[in-house]
C-alpha cells in the first residue's frame, strides 16, 4: 500500500471536519455556496542506482623460469576488480492536487414565531424570575418577538391572561391557585408543568423557641407565654410574618387563623415578603423568637441566604385540617420534610405540595402550536431553580441582565435537552 492510499482516510476525515466547521459558522439566514480548495501532498518512493567500487580477491598464476635445475616457482598475485552494487534511496516528491468542492450552507432553522409578539407575565416573588427568563428565551429562539415581562400578583395576572392582555406565565401554583380558576378559566388554561410537586409551603419557628416552649402546632400560639415571646409590636399578639397581599398563600393563612380560633392570638403581617424576611433574619440573629411563612424553592431555606430547617428553624404543624380550596386532608400531609417538628413524617404542613405550571391564553395557544408544544415539553428541576435562586439572592446576581444570563448559561449547559424542546416545538408548527 503506498502512502497516498494510507493518507486517503485522513484527508477524507479532514474534508469532513472542514464541512462541519463551515456549517457551524454559517449564518442561518444565508444560503450562498462557498468554494473550498484543498491541497493533497503525495509521497513517492524512488530507486536510484549508484556505482560503488568494491575490493574483491582474484587469484592469478605467474610462472618463473631459471637456468639451473630448480623447481618451478609459482607466484600468486591478488588483484582488485570493480563491481556495481545497488543502493536504495528514498526521494520525496511533492505533488499538488487541488480539489474544488462546493459547500452549500444548511437551510436556516425554522422560526415559527416570526412576526408574532408575545407578552409574558412574571410573578412578584423573586424565586419565580428564573422560570420566566428561561421560557422567554426559548420563545425568542423560536423567532417570537418577546416583550418585556409584566410583573404582577396572582389576581391581576389571571384576569389579564384570560382577557388576552398577557399571553402566559410560568409561575402558577396548583392546587393553591385553584382559588383563581373562576377568573382564568374564562380564556386561559394550564399549558404545561414547570416542576412536578415543586412547591412546598408551611410555617417555621426558630428552633430555640420550639424547644423552650414545647411548640408543636399553631395552636400553641394561644398560650400567654408563647404570645409574649413572639409579640414584636406590643399589641399582645404573636407576630406571624406571612404572605403578601394578592398571593394565594395569603388566603390560606387567613382561613387557617380563623379556623383555629387564633385571631386574638396571632397577628398576620402581610407586607412585601423580601423586607419581611430580612426582619425575620435580623431578629433571629439577635436571638429573638420568630414565626414566619415560607415556601420552596426559596433561598430563605439555605444557610447562605436564610435559615435552615432542622438546624436553625423547625416546620411546625397545623392542629387540624383547614384549607379554603382543597378537601383532601392527605394532600397536606407531606412526606420526607427535613426539619419537621418532632421528626414527624409525614409532616402535617397545612399546605398541599403544589405543581408549578404554565398558564397561557387559550387563543394564543390555538394560534401558536409551536409555543403550545414548547409549554408541554419544557420542564425544570427543583434543584435547578434553587441553584439559580442562590446565585440571585445569596451571591447578589439579581439584575435583569444577570438573570437573563443565568437562563442562557442553563440553556448552554443543557444544550441537548434544550435543542430537543425547540425541535419538538418547530415540528408542531409544520
Amino acid at each position: 500500500m503506498n502512502l497516498k492510499t494510507l493518507l486517503r482516510p485522513v484527508l477524507a476525515g479532514g474534508a469532513l471536519m472542514m464541512l462541519l466547521v463551515v456549517f457551524a459558522a454559517c449564518d442561518s439566514t444565508a444560503a450562498e455556496p462557498r468554494i473550498v480548495e484543498k491541497e493533497v501532498i503525495v509521497e513517492k518512493e524512488v530507486i536510484k542506482e549508484v556505482p560503488v567500487e568494491k575490493q574483491v580477491v582474484v587469484e592469478v598464476e605467474k610462472e618463473v623460469v631459471v637456468e639451473k635445475e630448480v623447481p618451478v616457482e609459482i607466484e600468486r598475485i591478488k588483484e582488485v576488480p570493480v563491481e556495481v552494487e545497488k543502493i536504495v534511496e528514498k526521494e520525496v516528491v511533492v505533488e499538488r492536487e487541488v480539489v474544488k468542492e462546493v459547500l452549500v450552507n444548511p437551510p436556516p432553522l425554522a422560526m415559527p414565531g416570526k412576526g408574532v409578539e408575545v407578552q409574558p407575565g412574571r410573578a412578584n416573588w423573586s424565586t419565580g424570575y428564573f422560570q420566566e427568563a428561561l421560557y422567554s428565551l426559548a420563545l425568542e429562539q423560536l423567532g417570537y418577538d418577546v416583550q418585556d415581562h409584566q410583573e404582577l400578583d396572582n389576581a391581576i395576572f389571571y384576569q389579564s391572561v384570560a382577557q388576552g392582555d398577557l399571553d402566559f406565565w410560568a409561575n402558577a401554583w396548583f392546587p393553591l391557585h385553584t382559588q383563581f380558576e373562576e377568573t382564568w378559566s374564562q380564556g386561559a388554561e394550564i399549558a404545561g408543568t414547570v416542576i412536578k410537586s415543586g412547591g412546598m409551603q408551611g410555617y417555621l419557628v426558630d428552633k430555640a423557641s420550639v424547644e423552650k416552649f414545647g411548640i408543636m402546632t399553631l395552636a400553641d400560639f394561644a398560650k400567654p407565654e408563647v404570645k409574649a415571646a413572639f409579640d414584636h409590636d406590643g399589641d399582645g399578639k404573636a407576630d406571624l410574618y406571612g404572605c403578601s397581599d394578592g398571593w394565594g398563600c395569603n388566603k390560606v393563612i387567613e382561613h387557617q387563623i380563623q379556623a383555629f380560633d387564633l385571631s386574638d392570638h396571632i397577628n398576620h403581617n402581610t407586607a412585601a415578603y423580601t423586607p419581611m424576611f430580612a426582619d425575620v433574619k435580623s431578629r433571629y440573629d439577635n436571638d429573638e423568637s420568630v414565626l414566619y411563612y415560607t415556601w420552596a424553592p426559596n433561598p430563605t431555606l439555605t444557610k447562605s441566604s436564610g435559615l435552615v430547617p432542622g438546624s436553625d428553624v423547625i416546620w411546625v404543624e397545623v392542629p387540624s385540617f383547614a384549607h379554603p380550596t382543597i378537601t383532601d386532608e392527605s394532600m397536606i400531609m407531606i412526606p420526607g420534610v427535613e426539619g419537621c417538628v418532632g421528626d414527624n413524617d409525614p409532616c402535617f404542613m397545612g399546605f398541599a405540595a403544589n405543581d408549578i405550571n404554565v398558564v397561557a391564553n387559550s387563543e394564543f395557544l390555538a394560534e401558536n402550536p409551536a409555543a403550545e408544544r414548547l409549554f408541554e415539553v419544557m420542564t425544570l428541576s427543583l434543584a435547578d431553580v434553587l441553584a439559580q435562586n442562590n446565585r440571585m439572592e445569596g451571591a447578589g446576581e439579581n439584575s435583569q441582565k444577570e438573570i437573563d444570563n443565568h437562563a442562557k448559561e442553563w440553556a448552554a449547559i443543557n444544550a441537548d435537552v434544550w435543542n430537543s424542546w425547540l425541535d419538538q416545538a418547530r415540528s408542531a408548527a409544520k
